[in-house]
């Protein structure tokens, strides 16, 4: 028998999403770990010349429906 660890998944709580100017649906664009990683992948995107027609929104992952305790302590 083979006996492995078992490894603590990472939660990433920011969730950047995006949406075209002319439509009102939101898709996943990344997600990440930390806020300020989040920020700069927005900021960087932004300054991208191919992504005009695109708005960018922050989500935070505050609740886990799975589980009654808080994200953070997972």
């Amino acid at each position: 028998m083979f006996f492995t660890k078992e490894k603590k998944q990472q939660v990433n709580k920011y969730i950047v999403m995006a949406k075209y100017k002319s439509h009102g649906s939101f898709y996943v664009d990344k997600q990440f770990d930390k806020l300020s990683s989040a920020d700069k992948y927005v900021e960087l995107m932004r300054d991208s010349k191919d992504n005009s027609n695109l708005e960018y929104f922050l989500f935070e992952q505050s609740k886990d429906y799975n589980y009654d305790e808080p994200v953070e302590s997972i």
